[in-house]
């Protein structure tokens, strides 16, 4: 990591995960010793977006809006996007009909190399959620359902910095954006991404006569 620029005080970027984990361990390494490792180089604070995202259409889910919210946020910018939703957890009682029409919406799309590949995977119930969870990432999350209970577990329980109810890939100004676990290393957006480009410093001086004693 010599190459990085002189002076540098922070650091933003959504690599991959290799790239984005030496960044981070140069960083600390750099911090927990006295003189920089490499001259007129101190790196004080990584922010890192790593990749993890999926969506969960539930049971009672609007399958059509599904699965072209889906095929959507599948092939953004050819895949090759931080919330590109790769990984889709399809409940039992609606997944033939989903990969139907997810495979019939697919091939009317016209692409050059195969290279974006959507994961498909069933599941029975509100379990979906720890399987969800078992990931080493967390970056953004999509649920698909009418019911609002289940909407809020959805929203409440499951590790991702984002999580939308019937949408996908929606952002705004004052949203935050980050994720969870090796996913995440600040927020950008909202009064929350403040915070990477501060510092905090506690001043302590004495004073003769303040006026409210």
């Amino acid at each position: 990591m010599t190459s990085l620029s002189v002076g540098i005080s922070k650091y933003s970027t959504a690599a991959a995960a290799s790239l984005s984990r030496g960044i981070h361990e140069y960083s600390t390494a750099v911090a927990a010793v006295e003189e920089p490792i490499s001259p007129g180089v101190k790196l004080n604070y990584t922010q890192l977006f790593i990749n993890g995202q999926l969506l969960m259409p539930h049971q009672d889910a609007d399958v059509d809006s599904a699965v072209e919210t889906a095929h959507t946020v599948l092939f953004l910018y050819q895949g090759q996007c931080c919330c590109a939703g790769s990984s889709t957890f399809v409940h039992e009682r609606v997944y033939d009909e989903f990969v139907e029409k997810a495979k019939a919406r697919a091939l009317k799309r016209t692409v050059g190399d195969p290279f974006t590949i959507q994961v498909l995977a069933v599941f029975r119930d509100l379990e979906v959620i720890r399987r969800a969870n078992s990931t080493h990432y967390g970056l953004a999350a999509g649920g698909f359902t009418e019911n609002i209970d289940t909407a809020n577990t959805l929203t409440r329980a499951l590790h991702a910095g984002a999580v939308w109810v019937n949408r996908f890939d929606v952002f705004d100004a004052a949203i935050p954006f980050g994720g969870y676990k090796m996913s995440w290393h600040g927020r950008e957006k909202g009064i929350y991404s403040l915070s990477n480009y501060l510092q905090v410093k506690a001043v302590v001086t004495p004073m003769k006569n303040p006026a409210w004693l």
